[in-house]
């Protein structure tokens, strides 16, 4: 997804120049994801526990691999059902 490579670009600069990210700003982030990660979104901001940024990359990779496998899983019924007229 070139949204997440966005991401870590800026966050990478700005590591490199000595800036740090609050809540507010990883919140910012989050908001700006596809509609289809609002559930997503939702779930990781309103966990009770803090959240480690680490964790959340990594359910994020995940939930995109979802995404990717569920659209593979459509595409391949939609072929199976009309075949190459498609």
């Amino acid at each position: 997804m070139a949204y997440l490579l966005i991401i870590k670009k800026c966050v990478d600069t700005l590591v490199t120049i000595g800036a740090t990210l609050c809540n507010e700003d990883h919140e910012a982030i989050l908001d700006r994801l596809p509609k289809n990660y609002d559930s997503f979104v939702t779930s990781i901001l309103s966990h009770l526990d803090p959240y480690i940024v680490e964790e959340v990359k990594a359910l994020l990779l995940s939930q995109k691999q979802r995404f990717t496998k569920h659209r593979y899983a459509i595409h391949t019924s939609v072929h199976l059902i009309f075949g190459d007229s498609y």
